[in-house]
C-alpha cells in the first residue's frame, strides 16, 4: 500500500477530564496526500490522506465512529465518552478557522474609507441579509477586506460570529 494511514492520528492526549475540541477537515480532493487534518484544541496534530471518495453518500454523518469500524473492533474504535456541540460544515475550515471555535474569538473590524464601509475578518466567509431576522445568504464575492460602496450597504452583514446591522457608525 505505501500510502499515509487512514486515520489521522496525533500524540495529543484528550484522556485528562478536560473538556477538548476536537474537529476533523477533510478538503474533498482525493488527489492530495494530505487532505485530512486533524486539531485538538485549535492546534494541528495530523494528517491522513483520503485517496478515495468515502463511502456513501451526502446523508451520511458519523460522529464518534464509522462505518467501516463495523462490529469486527466492538467498541475499541468507537469514542466512548460525551459530545457536546457537535457541528459539521459544508466546506473545509481553514486552520484559523479551527483556532476560532477553539478561542471563540472572532475578529471583524468594520472602518470607513470615504462614503464606503470597509469590512476586514482573518477567516471565514461573510454573509449579509435584508433584516436581521434573515433569511442569510452567503457572499461568495466577498474576499476579506471587502468595500461596500456608500449607499449600498442597507442589508444586514455578519461576518465570523458577528452582525453589523443598517445604520451602523
Amino acid at each position: 500500500m505505501g500510502g499515509p494511514p487512514a486515520d489521522a492520528n496525533g500524540s495529543t492526549s484528550i484522556i485528562d477530564g478536560n473538556w477538548h475540541l476536537v474537529a476533523y477537515t477533510y478538503t474533498g480532493n482525493t488527489n492530495d496526500g494530505n487532505n485530512g487534518s486533524l486539531y485538538v484544541d485549535g492546534a494541528l496534530v495530523g494528517h491522513n490522506g483520503v485517496f478515495v471518495t468515502p463511502a456513501g453518500d451526502n446523508l451520511d454523518v458519523w460522529i464518534g465512529g464509522a462505518p467501516d469500524y463495523g462490529t469486527a473492533f466492538g467498541t475499541a474504535r468507537l469514542f466512548l465518552g460525551n459530545i457536546a456541540h457537535a457541528a459539521v460544515f459544508t466546506q473545509a475550515l481553514s486552520p484559523g478557522q479551527v483556532q476560532g471555535l477553539f478561542t471563540g474569538e472572532v475578529s471583524l473590524t468594520i472602518t470607513h474609507s470615504g462614503s464606503n464601509v470597509v469590512i476586514t475578518w482573518p477567516s471565514g466567509i461573510l454573509q449579509q441579509a435584508p433584516a436581521l431576522t434573515g433569511p442569510w445568504t452567503t457572499n461568495n464575492a466577498a474576499v476579506s477586506p471587502y468595500t461596500v460602496p456608500g449607499g449600498e450597504w442597507e442589508s444586514v452583514l455578519q461576518g465570523p460570529g458577528q452582525s453589523l446591522g443598517p445604520g451602523h457608525k
